[in-house]
Protein backbone atom coordinates (compact mmCIF):
# COMPACT_ATOMS: atom_id res chain seq x y z
CA UNK A 1 0.00 0.00 0.00
CA UNK A 2 2.98 2.28 0.45
CA UNK A 3 3.48 2.41 -3.32
CA UNK A 4 -0.10 3.59 -3.79
CA UNK A 5 0.37 6.33 -1.24
CA UNK A 6 3.30 7.70 -3.23
CA UNK A 7 1.36 7.75 -6.49
CA UNK A 8 -1.48 9.94 -5.24
CA UNK A 9 -1.37 12.87 -2.92
CA UNK A 10 -4.34 14.58 -1.32
CA UNK A 11 -5.22 17.50 0.88
CA UNK A 12 -7.87 17.07 3.54
CA UNK A 13 -9.92 19.81 5.15
CA UNK A 14 -12.23 18.89 8.02
CA UNK A 15 -15.08 21.20 8.92
CA UNK A 16 -16.07 20.52 12.51
CA UNK A 17 -17.60 22.38 15.39
CA UNK A 18 -20.73 22.89 17.43
CA UNK A 19 -23.68 22.91 15.07
CA UNK A 20 -21.42 22.40 12.07
CA UNK A 21 -20.85 19.46 9.74
CA UNK A 22 -18.02 17.07 10.50
CA UNK A 23 -17.17 14.27 8.08
CA UNK A 24 -14.33 11.91 7.33
CA UNK A 25 -12.70 11.89 3.94
CA UNK A 26 -12.32 8.84 1.71
CA UNK A 27 -9.35 7.67 3.75
CA UNK A 28 -9.36 3.96 2.94
CA UNK A 29 -7.18 2.71 0.09
CA UNK A 30 -6.80 3.44 -2.66
CA UNK A 31 -7.05 0.03 -4.30
CA UNK A 32 -5.69 -0.15 -7.83
CA UNK A 33 -8.08 -1.81 -10.31
CA UNK A 34 -6.78 -2.77 -13.75
CA UNK A 35 -7.74 -5.23 -16.45
CA UNK A 36 -5.86 -8.54 -16.62
CA UNK A 37 -5.03 -8.04 -20.30
CA UNK A 38 -4.68 -4.26 -20.61
CA UNK A 39 -2.89 -2.81 -23.62
CA UNK A 40 -1.63 0.72 -24.32
CA UNK A 41 -4.38 3.26 -25.04
CA UNK A 42 -7.28 0.97 -24.05
CA UNK A 43 -8.96 3.84 -22.15
CA UNK A 44 -9.84 1.39 -19.38
CA UNK A 45 -12.11 3.24 -16.99
CA UNK A 46 -13.70 5.61 -19.48
CA UNK A 47 -17.03 4.03 -18.57
CA UNK A 48 -17.99 3.19 -14.98
CA UNK A 49 -21.10 1.67 -13.37
CA UNK A 50 -21.66 -0.08 -10.05
CA UNK A 51 -24.40 -1.69 -8.01
CA UNK A 52 -23.95 -3.38 -4.63
CA UNK A 53 -20.88 -5.66 -4.89
CA UNK A 54 -20.54 -5.49 -8.68
CA UNK A 55 -18.48 -3.04 -10.73
CA UNK A 56 -18.55 -2.60 -14.50
CA UNK A 57 -15.61 -0.87 -16.23
CA UNK A 58 -15.47 0.04 -19.91
CA UNK A 59 -12.36 0.11 -22.10
CA UNK A 60 -13.73 1.82 -25.19
CA UNK A 61 -10.52 1.54 -27.24
CA UNK A 62 -9.58 -2.04 -26.43
CA UNK A 63 -8.38 -3.83 -29.59
CA UNK A 64 -10.14 -7.12 -28.97
CA UNK A 65 -10.97 -8.28 -31.52
CA UNK A 66 -10.83 -5.17 -33.78
CA UNK A 67 -8.93 -1.90 -33.49
CA UNK A 68 -10.84 0.26 -31.03
CA UNK A 69 -13.75 -2.18 -30.99
CA UNK A 70 -13.92 -1.91 -27.20
CA UNK A 71 -14.68 -4.10 -24.21
CA UNK A 72 -16.26 -4.08 -20.75
CA UNK A 73 -14.99 -5.82 -17.63
CA UNK A 74 -17.08 -7.16 -14.77
CA UNK A 75 -15.56 -7.02 -11.27
CA UNK A 76 -17.02 -8.32 -8.04
CA UNK A 77 -16.07 -7.60 -4.46
CA UNK A 78 -14.21 -10.39 -2.70
CA UNK A 79 -16.05 -11.54 0.44
CA UNK A 80 -12.69 -12.36 2.00
CA UNK A 81 -11.00 -8.95 2.03
CA UNK A 82 -13.35 -6.56 0.19
CA UNK A 83 -11.01 -6.12 -2.78
CA UNK A 84 -12.29 -5.97 -6.35
CA UNK A 85 -11.62 -9.03 -8.51
CA UNK A 86 -12.05 -9.33 -12.28
CA UNK A 87 -14.75 -11.91 -13.08
CA UNK A 88 -15.10 -11.70 -16.85
CA UNK A 89 -14.48 -9.63 -19.93
CA UNK A 90 -17.24 -8.80 -22.42
CA UNK A 91 -15.77 -8.03 -25.84
CA UNK A 92 -17.47 -6.19 -28.68
CA UNK A 93 -19.86 -8.70 -30.30
CA UNK A 94 -19.18 -7.34 -33.78
CA UNK A 95 -15.44 -6.86 -33.42
CA UNK A 96 -15.64 -3.97 -35.86
CA UNK A 97 -13.00 -1.26 -35.68
CA UNK A 98 -13.92 1.83 -33.68
CA UNK A 99 -17.24 0.54 -32.36
CA UNK A 100 -16.22 2.02 -28.97
CA UNK A 101 -18.08 -0.75 -27.15
CA UNK A 102 -17.90 0.11 -23.43
CA UNK A 103 -17.85 3.88 -23.97
CA UNK A 104 -20.94 4.14 -21.73
CA UNK A 105 -22.42 1.73 -19.20
CA UNK A 106 -25.46 1.14 -17.03
CA UNK A 107 -25.83 -1.63 -14.46
CA UNK A 108 -29.22 -3.04 -13.44
CA UNK A 109 -28.71 -5.96 -11.07
CA UNK A 110 -27.95 -8.99 -13.23
CA UNK A 111 -28.44 -6.96 -16.41
CA UNK A 112 -25.97 -4.54 -17.97
CA UNK A 113 -26.41 -2.02 -20.76
CA UNK A 114 -23.28 -1.30 -22.79
CA UNK A 115 -23.10 1.60 -25.22
CA UNK A 116 -21.40 1.17 -28.59
CA UNK A 117 -21.67 4.58 -30.33
CA UNK A 118 -19.57 3.50 -33.31
CA UNK A 119 -21.79 0.55 -34.24
CA UNK A 120 -22.62 0.62 -37.96
CA UNK A 121 -25.53 -1.81 -38.29
CA UNK A 122 -28.24 0.77 -39.06
CA UNK A 123 -25.97 3.42 -40.62
CA UNK A 124 -22.41 4.66 -40.34
CA UNK A 125 -21.69 5.25 -36.64
CA UNK A 126 -25.41 5.06 -35.95
CA UNK A 127 -24.73 3.52 -32.54
CA UNK A 128 -26.32 0.83 -30.41
CA UNK A 129 -26.89 -0.27 -26.83
CA UNK A 130 -26.28 -3.95 -26.01
CA UNK A 131 -28.07 -5.75 -23.19
CA UNK A 132 -26.29 -8.58 -21.37
CA UNK A 133 -27.59 -10.75 -18.55
CA UNK A 134 -25.84 -13.07 -16.14
CA UNK A 135 -26.90 -16.68 -16.44
CA UNK A 136 -25.16 -19.20 -14.21
CA UNK A 137 -22.06 -17.07 -13.94
CA UNK A 138 -21.91 -16.42 -17.70
CA UNK A 139 -22.77 -13.09 -19.29
CA UNK A 140 -24.87 -13.56 -22.41
CA UNK A 141 -26.11 -11.03 -24.94
CA UNK A 142 -29.90 -10.70 -24.80
CA UNK A 143 -30.67 -7.70 -27.01
CA UNK A 144 -29.24 -5.05 -29.28
CA UNK A 145 -31.09 -1.73 -29.10
CA UNK A 146 -31.03 0.68 -32.05
CA UNK A 147 -33.03 3.95 -32.20
CA UNK A 148 -36.32 3.82 -34.07
CA UNK A 149 -34.98 6.60 -36.31
CA UNK A 150 -31.31 5.67 -36.86
CA UNK A 151 -29.07 8.30 -38.44
CA UNK A 152 -25.59 8.80 -39.77
CA UNK A 153 -23.21 9.52 -36.87
CA UNK A 154 -25.68 10.85 -34.26
CA UNK A 155 -23.49 10.00 -31.29
CA UNK A 156 -26.14 7.64 -29.90
CA UNK A 157 -24.90 6.00 -26.68
CA UNK A 158 -21.86 8.21 -26.24
CA UNK A 159 -23.54 8.80 -22.88
CA UNK A 160 -25.72 6.37 -20.96
CA UNK A 161 -27.29 6.47 -17.51
CA UNK A 162 -29.76 4.15 -15.85
CA UNK A 163 -31.73 3.38 -12.75
CA UNK A 164 -34.24 0.61 -12.08
CA UNK A 165 -36.23 -0.19 -15.21
CA UNK A 166 -35.17 2.96 -17.08
CA UNK A 167 -32.09 4.19 -18.89
CA UNK A 168 -31.34 7.23 -21.02
CA UNK A 169 -28.92 7.41 -23.94
CA UNK A 170 -27.62 10.69 -25.32
CA UNK A 171 -27.33 11.41 -29.04
CA UNK A 172 -25.56 14.75 -29.08
CA UNK A 173 -25.08 14.88 -32.87
CA UNK A 174 -28.68 14.06 -33.84
CA UNK A 175 -29.54 16.49 -36.64
CA UNK A 176 -33.27 15.81 -37.01
CA UNK A 177 -34.18 19.33 -35.81
CA UNK A 178 -31.04 20.98 -37.18
CA UNK A 179 -27.31 20.43 -37.37
CA UNK A 180 -26.11 18.80 -34.13
CA UNK A 181 -29.15 19.95 -32.16
CA UNK A 182 -29.00 16.60 -30.38
CA UNK A 183 -31.51 14.35 -28.67
CA UNK A 184 -31.84 11.72 -25.95
CA UNK A 185 -33.62 8.36 -25.90
CA UNK A 186 -35.39 6.86 -22.90
CA UNK A 187 -35.14 3.07 -22.73
CA UNK A 188 -37.50 1.04 -20.56
CA UNK A 189 -37.43 -2.57 -19.36
CA UNK A 190 -40.74 -4.41 -19.40
CA UNK A 191 -41.32 -5.77 -15.91
CA UNK A 192 -42.92 -8.97 -17.19
CA UNK A 193 -40.74 -9.98 -20.14
CA UNK A 194 -37.56 -8.29 -18.92
CA UNK A 195 -36.95 -6.93 -22.41
CA UNK A 196 -35.78 -3.39 -23.09
CA UNK A 197 -37.28 -1.08 -25.71
CA UNK A 198 -37.29 2.59 -26.69
CA UNK A 199 -39.94 4.36 -24.63
CA UNK A 200 -39.46 7.97 -25.76
CA UNK A 201 -37.28 10.35 -27.70
CA UNK A 202 -36.52 13.64 -25.94
CA UNK A 203 -35.96 16.83 -27.93
CA UNK A 204 -35.31 20.33 -26.55
CA UNK A 205 -38.18 22.80 -26.82
CA UNK A 206 -35.74 25.58 -27.73
CA UNK A 207 -33.59 23.63 -30.19
CA UNK A 208 -30.48 25.40 -31.46
CA UNK A 209 -28.03 24.18 -34.14
CA UNK A 210 -24.83 22.84 -32.56
CA UNK A 211 -26.38 22.93 -29.08
CA UNK A 212 -25.52 19.23 -28.61
CA UNK A 213 -28.45 18.36 -26.40
CA UNK A 214 -27.59 14.91 -25.03
CA UNK A 215 -23.92 15.71 -24.38
CA UNK A 216 -24.58 14.65 -20.78
CA UNK A 217 -27.44 12.63 -19.30
CA UNK A 218 -28.58 11.54 -15.84
CA UNK A 219 -31.61 9.77 -14.42
CA UNK A 220 -33.10 9.29 -10.96
CA UNK A 221 -36.50 7.97 -9.97
CA UNK A 222 -38.91 9.45 -12.54
CA UNK A 223 -36.78 12.30 -13.88
CA UNK A 224 -34.15 12.68 -16.58
CA UNK A 225 -31.64 15.52 -16.88
CA UNK A 226 -30.03 16.32 -20.23
CA UNK A 227 -27.17 18.75 -20.80
CA UNK A 228 -26.69 20.93 -23.91
CA UNK A 229 -23.43 22.76 -23.15
CA UNK A 230 -23.01 24.43 -26.55
CA UNK A 231 -26.45 26.05 -26.65
CA UNK A 232 -26.53 29.87 -26.90
CA UNK A 233 -22.90 30.69 -27.69
CA UNK A 234 -21.68 27.94 -25.36
CA UNK A 235 -23.50 29.39 -22.35
CA UNK A 236 -25.30 26.06 -22.20
CA UNK A 237 -28.55 24.68 -20.86
CA UNK A 238 -29.78 21.73 -18.81
CA UNK A 239 -33.24 20.25 -19.27
CA UNK A 240 -35.35 18.33 -16.77
CA UNK A 241 -37.94 15.79 -17.95
CA UNK A 242 -40.59 14.12 -15.83
CA UNK A 243 -42.38 10.80 -16.33
CA UNK A 244 -46.17 11.19 -16.39
CA UNK A 245 -48.75 8.64 -15.27
CA UNK A 246 -49.62 7.80 -18.88
CA UNK A 247 -46.00 6.81 -19.55
CA UNK A 248 -45.07 9.94 -21.49
CA UNK A 249 -42.08 12.13 -20.69
CA UNK A 250 -42.60 15.90 -20.58
CA UNK A 251 -40.12 18.74 -20.38
CA UNK A 252 -40.52 20.01 -16.84
CA UNK A 253 -38.03 22.88 -16.79
CA UNK A 254 -35.02 24.38 -18.54
CA UNK A 255 -32.18 25.21 -16.15
CA UNK A 256 -30.50 28.42 -17.27
CA UNK A 257 -29.37 30.34 -14.18
CA UNK A 258 -28.55 34.02 -14.30
CA UNK A 259 -24.87 34.74 -14.28
CA UNK A 260 -23.82 31.86 -16.51
CA UNK A 261 -21.70 33.49 -19.20
CA UNK A 262 -21.25 32.54 -22.87
CA UNK A 263 -18.38 30.15 -23.32
CA UNK A 264 -18.70 28.46 -19.94
CA UNK A 265 -20.59 25.35 -21.20
CA UNK A 266 -23.22 24.94 -18.51
CA UNK A 267 -24.46 21.35 -18.84
CA UNK A 268 -21.27 19.57 -19.90
CA UNK A 269 -21.77 17.27 -16.91
CA UNK A 270 -25.01 16.62 -15.04
CA UNK A 271 -26.09 14.48 -12.10
CA UNK A 272 -29.35 13.95 -10.24
CA UNK A 273 -30.11 12.40 -6.89
CA UNK A 274 -33.71 12.38 -5.72
CA UNK A 275 -34.91 16.00 -5.77
CA UNK A 276 -31.49 17.56 -6.34
CA UNK A 277 -29.56 18.26 -9.53
CA UNK A 278 -25.90 19.19 -10.06
CA UNK A 279 -24.68 20.85 -13.27
CA UNK A 280 -21.11 21.79 -14.19
CA UNK A 281 -19.59 24.76 -15.99
CA UNK A 282 -15.98 25.17 -17.08
CA UNK A 283 -15.48 28.27 -14.91
CA UNK A 284 -15.04 25.73 -13.18
CA UNK A 285 -18.08 25.55 -10.92
CA UNK A 286 -20.95 23.28 -9.92
CA UNK A 287 -24.50 24.65 -9.74
CA UNK A 288 -26.86 22.87 -7.34
CA UNK A 289 -30.64 22.90 -7.76
CA UNK A 290 -33.42 21.59 -5.52
CA UNK A 291 -37.05 20.82 -6.34
CA UNK A 292 -39.31 23.13 -4.35
CA UNK A 293 -42.95 22.53 -5.07
CA UNK A 294 -43.14 22.16 -8.85
CA UNK A 295 -40.06 24.24 -9.70
CA UNK A 296 -36.32 23.63 -9.60
CA UNK A 297 -34.59 26.43 -7.69
CA UNK A 298 -30.87 27.14 -7.53
CA UNK A 299 -29.62 26.22 -4.08
CA UNK A 300 -25.84 26.67 -4.07
CA UNK A 301 -22.83 27.29 -6.33
CA UNK A 302 -19.54 25.52 -5.64
CA UNK A 303 -16.52 27.28 -7.18
CA UNK A 304 -13.69 24.80 -7.61
CA UNK A 305 -10.35 25.96 -6.28
CA UNK A 306 -6.99 24.48 -5.40
CA UNK A 307 -6.21 22.57 -8.58
CA UNK A 308 -4.68 25.18 -10.85
CA UNK A 309 -6.02 28.35 -12.48
CA UNK A 310 -8.09 28.88 -15.61
CA UNK A 311 -11.24 27.55 -17.24
CA UNK A 312 -11.41 23.81 -17.85
CA UNK A 313 -13.96 21.12 -18.59
CA UNK A 314 -15.48 19.11 -15.75
CA UNK A 315 -15.61 15.54 -17.01
CA UNK A 316 -17.78 13.84 -14.43
CA UNK A 317 -20.16 14.39 -11.53
CA UNK A 318 -21.77 12.08 -9.03
CA UNK A 319 -23.44 12.59 -5.67
CA UNK A 320 -25.59 11.02 -2.99
CA UNK A 321 -27.00 12.00 0.38
CA UNK A 322 -23.74 13.20 1.96
CA UNK A 323 -21.03 13.11 -0.76
CA UNK A 324 -20.54 15.01 -4.00
CA UNK A 325 -17.53 14.20 -6.21
CA UNK A 326 -16.27 16.19 -9.19
CA UNK A 327 -13.88 14.81 -11.79
CA UNK A 328 -11.47 17.51 -12.97
CA UNK A 329 -9.02 15.74 -15.34
CA UNK A 330 -7.66 18.93 -16.93
CA UNK A 331 -6.53 20.31 -13.56
CA UNK A 332 -2.86 20.86 -12.76
CA UNK A 333 -1.70 20.68 -16.36
CA UNK A 334 -3.86 17.61 -17.16
CA UNK A 335 -2.54 15.45 -14.34
CA UNK A 336 -6.06 15.82 -12.96
CA UNK A 337 -7.89 16.06 -9.65
CA UNK A 338 -11.09 15.07 -7.88
CA UNK A 339 -12.92 17.49 -5.59
CA UNK A 340 -14.89 15.91 -2.74
CA UNK A 341 -17.68 17.74 -0.92
CA UNK A 342 -19.78 16.62 2.01
CA UNK A 343 -22.76 17.66 4.11
CA UNK A 344 -24.68 16.49 7.15
CA UNK A 345 -28.11 16.13 5.52
CA UNK A 346 -30.03 16.96 2.35
CA UNK A 347 -31.18 20.39 3.55
CA UNK A 348 -27.72 21.55 4.65
CA UNK A 349 -25.04 23.25 2.49
CA UNK A 350 -22.21 21.40 0.81
CA UNK A 351 -18.72 21.96 2.21
CA UNK A 352 -15.34 21.20 0.71
CA UNK A 353 -13.79 18.09 2.26
CA UNK A 354 -10.90 16.85 0.22
CA UNK A 355 -8.84 17.31 -2.94
CA UNK A 356 -7.36 14.20 -4.52
CA UNK A 357 -4.70 15.01 -7.10
CA UNK A 358 -3.11 12.81 -9.71
CA UNK A 359 0.66 12.97 -9.90
CA UNK A 360 1.23 11.42 -13.32
CA UNK A 361 1.96 13.99 -16.06
CA UNK A 362 -1.02 14.08 -18.43
CA UNK A 363 -2.62 11.28 -16.39
CA UNK A 364 -6.17 12.71 -16.60
CA UNK A 365 -6.96 11.62 -13.06
CA UNK A 366 -10.71 12.21 -12.64
CA UNK A 367 -11.67 11.46 -16.26
CA UNK A 368 -14.56 9.47 -14.76
CA UNK A 369 -15.87 9.31 -11.20
CA UNK A 370 -18.44 7.15 -9.50
CA UNK A 371 -19.27 7.83 -5.89
CA UNK A 372 -21.48 6.62 -3.10
CA UNK A 373 -21.57 7.84 0.47
CA UNK A 374 -19.14 5.05 1.38
CA UNK A 375 -16.96 4.45 -1.69
CA UNK A 376 -15.37 6.39 -4.53
CA UNK A 377 -14.06 5.19 -7.89
CA UNK A 378 -11.76 7.44 -9.95
CA UNK A 379 -10.39 6.81 -13.42
CA UNK A 380 -6.84 7.78 -14.37
CA UNK A 381 -6.56 7.19 -18.11
CA UNK A 382 -2.76 7.38 -18.24
CA UNK A 383 -1.99 6.09 -14.80
CA UNK A 384 1.24 4.24 -15.46
CA UNK A 385 3.51 7.22 -15.96
CA UNK A 386 3.43 7.01 -19.75
CA UNK A 387 1.06 8.66 -22.21
CA UNK A 388 0.12 5.32 -23.76
CA UNK A 389 -1.02 3.61 -20.54
CA UNK A 390 -4.03 1.29 -20.64
CA UNK A 391 -5.80 3.09 -17.78
CA UNK A 392 -6.45 2.42 -14.12
CA UNK A 393 -9.39 2.85 -11.73
CA UNK A 394 -8.70 3.75 -8.10
CA UNK A 395 -11.11 2.68 -5.36
CA UNK A 396 -11.34 4.68 -2.11
CA UNK A 397 -13.43 3.81 0.90
CA UNK A 398 -14.52 5.99 3.80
Amino acid sequence: MAELGLRLRCRFVSICGIGLFCAAAFAGGPQRIQSSDGQPDDDFGYGLASAADRLLIGARLADDPGTGSGAAYVFERSPADGSWEEITKISSPTGSAWDLFGRSLSLHGNSVLIGSPGDDEADWNSGAVYVYEENGGEWEQQQKLIPNDPQNNPGFALELAGEGNFAVAGARRDSTLGFYVGSAYVLERDQQSGLWAQAAKLDPSDARPSGQFGYAVAISQERVVVGAPFHSALAGRAYVYRLERDGSWIEEQILNPAGVRPGTSFGASVAIHGQEIAVSTNEPAIYLFQLRGRAWKMKQVLRLTGAGPGQRAIAALDFGETRLVVGDPDANGFSGAVHVYGRAAVDTPWHFLELLEGVEPLGAFGAAVLGTDQELFVTELDGDGVSSASGVVWSYSQ
